[in-house]
């Protein structure tokens, strides 16, 4: 919320009310989207142990779909399985 006692909000005004713990520019969304759907993946697969059955019921995709969405982002569901 920006506060002012002018009759209208400058740029400036809501330039200032941005928290300043952001250091890094605004990515576009479509960029934004992309890191947020990526690291979202890759925290299914790592709460899944790599098993894209399991992933993709908690994401509420198909197999198949999920599948597409890994290649989309250059993942392996294998690099997530435990070797243990």
């Amino acid at each position: 919320m920006v506060m002012t006692q002018l009759e209208y909000i400058t740029e400036e005004d809501i330039l200032q009310s941005r928290p300043s713990s952001a250091t890094e520019p605004l990515k576009p969304l479509r960029d934004a989207k992309n890191a947020f759907e990526k690291n979202y993946l890759i925290s299914l697969l790592q709460a899944c142990k790599g098993n894209v059955s399991d992933a993709a019921e908690l994401a509420g995709k198909y197999r198949a779909d999920f599948y597409s969405l890994l290649n989309k982002h250059n993942l392996n569901a294998a690099d997530f399985r435990n070797t243990e």
